[in-house]
């Protein structure tokens, strides 16, 4: 027994002891990690982050294993010496410690330099004073910087002085815009070119995807099989449109359909999107059908006739057919012929039940067949193949009509159909070509995330039978263009021996800009650059993203830039400039939602003296009466969204010309534009306009297929742009618009003038 007592002291002593030991080691750790930080900020050199990250990871074990130890006193049930406790909250301490010492080191650092960056800042702002993160950003020093924040905050300005500033003390730089991935080509070029490599490349005029595009279909329509493709994706994803329950007001709903109308294939305007889906089908199935027809004259209730009118009426069968705005679960929407719900969803459901019911009565007492069908039948996507077997029962009879007629059908009277096919195959393709993805890897994707999203793998796999054909036609047809000539080059390079490297790229600095534009393509060829060089980094861009850009553009590559290179400083402008303040919170509250997106709200500019309105005359009306008005012949800007819109905008100008020949009219795309003008027009203003944000060309988009995950604010692009609009100003800045055919986004700002 003695014995047994003796061993457990003796066992217990020894683990004591090693437990102790192990406490020593980690304050002779501490001790060390202690030595290691003072080094860090015991010289006069401006500190990377990565300085800091690299400390932070190689201790950062140690940080664990002592917190540990300091939770609850515990650990194993060993009980924590205490006079260990305040040794082993020391390199917690340093932890907390570290970034704000970085920090205050550097600012310490460059206010020795102060006087240079402003001077750099003057050369190309003269008569403006930079702000302390310009500064920063002008003398920082950090291997890769991130210069980041909303519209207007000044990146680009501070970019272009920090460019000019190292300039001036001979640095070797490298300047890319990432809205021209034309000159990431061009460059990647030019690296073939001193590597040795023989590669042949004409480069195609500019819009020659589109019209390539335009060509393949129309060749393709003699194709049974792909003409078959279009009809039925015209019929089941193209027309499907928008119904009640995705509106919140049934004002909004009346705004869609008035703007958005829903046509038949007779040229009939329908009031939903519900029965144009059930017209086209009687229509191309050879039934005959009248819309809204008055009901049976025999049909009589106390003597009068029942203020009623079937949604379509088969004549040569005595069938009518109803469409009810009802959900699965039985309820109305929020209004339902002009009853509003006070408790909910009750009262409308209720009235539209009660309708339904005299409905069924009236149609039982007449004997004329009715067949019923529901909006969430359209929903689930079932809607037409529950009608067919109605009809079917009822014996009538389908003569559908042939392939080339329904293609003529949607010709005469969809005119946008196949331009919006063409747009989506071109945003589809450029986002392949720009990941390099293979067509079996956008196959799998697809089957991978149609798990978790059927009715959208259905749209999906239908518009992918239409992309997929046109890419191998592409790839067969096109040895070289830009994505795949930048691909080649940064393959290139990362296969490259450093010293051929070397002699291709003198860089000391790589600055880029509009990062926010960059694609998959232009980001492996600069992080192939940046892994094989010594070169330093430093990107611009806005936080301000759309779902996808311009060539293919991924934003949330821009989003991921710590990802892509990892140890990043970031510079946060927070003051905007050349915006009103209150157009631009209206615009700030609108784009983030709420969303987290960003964790800081700008400080606006008090001292701006733009003033931005609203005309609904046409924009030649506006300016012949501008230039009238005005005799100091101002300078001005006419601003769109999409290159489409120049044609008719130059038209007006030139027109405008031949009275005021001497006028400083410009026109330009907000992504190509620059410069200051004292008036600028915004005439991108329409609620549907091809090539502005339309739902179906989205919709259309298999880019959130192969890209990582789609972005949350659906118009976000949209209203960065409209910011750069209101930024090139240097008065006035007029929206051109009819308030009563107005997008979404703009609504936002003149419905609340500010």
């Amino acid at each position: 027994m003695f014995s047994r007592i003796s061993d457990y002291f003796k066992y217990k002593k020894q683990e004591k002891e090693e437990f102790i030991a192990v406490l020593d080691k980690l304050v002779q750790d501490i001790t060390i990690a202690e030595q290691e930080f003072s080094s860090i900020f015991s010289h006069n050199n401006y500190i990377d982050v990565r300085i800091i990250n690299n400390w932070k990871n190689k201790f950062s074990t140690l940080h664990d294993n002592a917190s540990s130890y300091l939770a609850g006193g515990m650990i194993e049930k060993k009980k924590l010496p205490s006079k260990y406790e305040a040794q082993l909250k020391r390199i917690g301490t340093l932890y907390g410690l570290i970034d704000k010492r970085r920090k205050e080191h550097n600012k310490n650092l460059l206010s020795a330099g102060k006087a240079a960056a402003v001077d750099a800042f003057n050369k190309i702002c003269p008569g403006y004073t930079p702000t302390e993160y310009q500064i920063n950003a002008i003398l920082a020093d950090d291997k890769r910087i991130l210069i980041t924040g909303a519209p207007s905050t000044g990146k680009t300005t501070a970019l272009i002085a920090k460019y000019e500033y190292l300039k001036s003390k001979g640095r070797s730089l490298l300047y890319f815009d990432a809205l021209s991935n034309v000159k990431f080509a061009d460059f990647s070029l030019e690296l073939l070119s001193k590597s040795k490599e023989s590669i042949t490349y004409n480069r195609p005029e500019k819009n020659f995807l589109n019209k390539m595009i335009m060509q393949f279909i129309k060749e393709k329509l003699s194709d049974s099989i792909y003409r078959g493709r279009l009809i039925d994706y015209y019929f089941k994803f193209h027309t499907q449109g928008k119904t009640r329950f995705d509106f919140d007001r049934d004002e909004d709903y009346q705004k869609y359909i008035l703007l958005c109308p829903p046509v038949t294939l007779k040229g009939e305007k329908v009031k939903s999107y519900e029965e144009l889906e059930i017209a086209d089908f009687l229509y191309c199935t050879g039934i005959n059908y009248e819309y809204n027809a008055p009901f049976a004259k025999e049909a009589m209730i106390n003597g009068a006739r029942l203020r009623y009118k079937a949604d379509f009426t088969l004549p040569d069968y005595g069938i009518c057919i109803n469409i009810y705005t009802m959900d699965d679960s039985g309820n109305a929407p929020f209004e339902e012929d002009g009853i509003t719900s006070v408790d909910g969803l009750g009262n409308a459901t209720a009235a539209l039940n009660n309708r339904i019911e005299e409905i069924r009565n009236l149609h039982n007492d007449a004997e004329i067949p009715l067949i019923e069908c529901y909006t969430y039948e359209k929903t689930a996507g079932n809607m037409l193949p529950r009608l067919q077997s109605a009809l079917a029962k009822y014996n009538v009879n389908f003569n559908v009509k042939n392939d080339d007629e329904i293609i003529k059908l949607i010709q005469d009277t969809d005119k946008d159909f196949f331009s919006i096919i063409t747009e989506s195959i071109r945003l589809s393709m450029e986002t392949i070509l720009a990941t390099g993805e293979s067509e079996e890897t956008i196959l799998t994707l697809s089957r991978t995330k149609s798990k978790t999203s059927a009715p959208l793998y259905k749209r999906r796999e239908r518009i992918l039978s239409l992309v997929l054909p046109f890419y191998n036609y592409y790839i067969k047809n096109v040895e070289w263009d830009d994505f795949r000539i930048i691909h080649y080059a940064a393959k290139m390079l990362l296969n490259a021996d450093k010293n051929l490297v070397d002699s291709m790229l003198n860089c000391q600095y790589l600055f880029v800009d509009n990062a926010e534009s960059l694609n998959a393509a232009s980001y492996q060829l600069l992080a192939a650059i940046v892994e094989k060089t010594n070169c330093k980094i430093v990107f611009a861009g806005c936080g301000w993203l759309s779902a996808v850009g311009i060539n293919g553009t991924d934003p949330v590559y821009f989003q991921d830039f710590g990802r892509f290179f990892p140890g990043h400083d970031e510079i946060l402008c927070d003051k905007t400039f050349n915006i009103p303040g209150g157009i631009y919170k209206q615009m700030m509250d609108f784009a983030l939602n709420e969303s987290g997106n960003y964790e800081y709200r700008p400080v606006y500019s008090k001292n701006t003296s733009i003033k931005t309105e609203m005309t609904n005359k046409t924009a030649t009306d506006f300016l012949k009466q501008l230039l009238s008005d005005n005799t100091e012949n101002p300078s001005i800007l006419v601003a769109c969204r999409y290159e489409h819109e120049l044609e008719a905008i130059n038209q007006t100008i030139n027109e405008i010309r031949k009275d005021a020949p001497s006028c400083h009219i410009s026109s330009s795309t907000i992504l190509n534009a620059s410069g200051k003008y004292n008036i600028v027009l915004w005439v991108s203003t329409r609620y549907t306009n091809f090539g502005f944000p339309d739902e179906r060309i989205c919709l259309n988009n298999i880019s959130d297929l192969i890209l990582r995950r789609p972005d949350t604010n659906f118009f976000l692009g949209e209203r960065n742009l409209l910011c750069k609009a209101i930024s090139l100003t240097k008065e006035r800045f007029i929206f051109i618009c009819d308030n009563t055919d107005v997008s979404d986004y703009i609504e936002e700002i003149i419905k609340n003038p500010v």
